[in-house]
């Protein structure tokens, strides 16, 4: 069994289910949803259960312990451990957040019960899923279709032409010592270089602060190509929807983000481009290099 805890927002909370699930799939064993942490004061809700992922069960890690020495005495469990050759309950913690580790997939496999507790910012955890597991995602609700729909009647164009152009701020301006915002000169480029590979692109920005000047100075620079997606009108789940029906991304160092194109590239025919900060963190000695999927464009600070 693989028991994978999950916290943090959104695009977190997808990181570790599907981590489980790689792990899972690859051992041929059970996933469980451990939602626990959620259930703490001031921790972010629950958020796979909006997606049709299950509702997620509260485990204590300590109660599970309890449970296994209360079943087996001490006998039993070395027994049953040198039966199947495996321990029978194990914690396994992420060797860093987003870089991929075979070894924590050899302690898995090394242990009947295993609990994931970490970060698992890779694709490369579920990257051999089949695309069944993406398709249950409930990506589509009343409210992102009718949205999507007014955005591309209201400025006209193809559909190819349209590029989800995301911009966080909010937290991220109190964890600046953890991460590097993405700043104008970033969007800038990135706008540059899909105006190369796009004929008449527009872009359709997805911010969580209209009051911050980049959002301002990229309306002011091309307008007439840009339209804003009022975020007050829906939950961010729904706009977290809209974001993944865009045939182009241009993220900010956001997991959030990051999911909405990673999903776009498996649930809509055509996807064409994913454009992203190079360097994620402040600290430029933290390795994000499996973090980010090969073929994704990345753009380098000019700093």
């Amino acid at each position: 069994m693989i028991i994978t805890r999950v916290y943090g927002g959104l695009g977190n909370q997808l990181f570790k289910y599907y981590a489980g699930l790689g792990f899972a799939h690859r051992l041929g064993r059970r996933l469980l949803i451990d939602m626990g942490s959620t259930l703490q004061p001031h921790c972010r809700p629950y958020a796979l259960a909006e997606f049709g992922l299950g509702k997620g069960i509260n485990i204590e890690e300590q109660k599970t312990k309890e449970a296994i020495f209360k079943t087996f005495d001490l006998y039993q469990r070395t027994a049953l451990e040198q039966h199947f050759g495996k321990q029978l309950y194990k914690v396994i913690n992420e060797k860093s957040s987003s870089y991929y580790s075979e070894d924590c997939l050899d302690q898995a496999e090394g242990s009947c019960i295993c609990l994931l507790d970490g970060y698992w910012q890779s694709w490369k955890y579920f990257a051999g899923l089949p695309i069944g597991e993406f398709l249950k995602l409930k990506m589509s609700t009343p409210v992102s279709e009718k949205h999507f729909r007014e955005i591309v009647s209201s400025a006209g164009g193809e559909l190819e032409s349209y590029v989800a152009l995301h911009i966080r701020r909010g937290d991220m301006k109190l964890l600046q010592n953890l991460y590097q915002l993405a700043d104008f000169a970033y969007y800038r480029a990135a706008i540059d270089m899909l105006s190369s590979k796009i004929k008449n692109p527009r872009f359709v920005i997805f911010s969580d602060d209209w009051e911050d000047p980049i959002s301002q100075e990229l309306d002011s620079l091309f307008k007439g190509r840009i339209t804003k997606v009022q975020s007050n009108e829906m939950s961010d789940y729904d706009s977290f929807r809209l974001m993944s029906k865009f045939r182009s991304h241009i993220l900010a160092n956001s997991t959030f983000g990051w999911w909405a194109a990673y999903l776009a590239e498996r649930l809509n025919p055509g996807h064409l481009w994913t454009i992203t900060p190079e360097q994620w963190y402040a600290n430029k000695e933290w390795d994000n290099r499996d973090l980010i999927p090969e073929h994704w464009i990345c753009i380098k600070r000019e700093t």
